[in-house]
C-alpha cells in the first residue's frame, strides 16, 4: 500500500491521504498526486511557483516498485521536500521495516 499526503500540520488538518496499491507506475503515481484536494499547493496556487510534480512522480513509482519487489513491510519517507518545477526532490530520511 503506498499513503500520498502533506506532511506535518497539513495532515493533521486536512485528514487527506491518498491510498494505492504497490508498485506505482509513474503516471498512475502522478494521478495521486495531482488527484488529492492538496494538488494545487503543488501545482503554484496564488502566484507560488509550481513544484516538480514530476520528480515527486518518480519518485513514488521507484520507492512503491522496491518496496513492492523486496515485500518489505513498510518503507517511510519523511521529510519529502518538492523542489520547484524542475528542481526534483530531497528526502531527509526514511526508514524501512522488512
Amino acid at each position: 500500500m503506498v499513503v500520498v499526503g502533506l506532511g506535518g500540520i497539513y495532515v493533521e488538518v486536512l485528514r487527506e491521504v491518498t491510498l494505492r496499491l504497490a508498485p506505482l507506475g509513474r503516471e498512475e503515481a502522478r494521478a495521486a498526486i495531482l488527484g488529492a484536494r492538496w494538488s494545487p499547493l503543488l501545482r503554484g496556487a496564488r502566484g507560488r511557483k509550481p513544484h516538480d510534480v514530476n520528480a515527486l512522480a518518480d519518485v513514488l513509482h521507484r520507492v512503491s516498485r522496491l518496496a513492492a519487489e523486496l515485500e518489505l513491510e513498510s518503507l517511510d519517507l519523511n521529510p519529502v521536500m518538492v523542489g520547484d518545477e524542475g528542481r526534483g526532490v530531497a528526502i531527509a530520511d526514511f526508514r524501512i521495516m522488512k
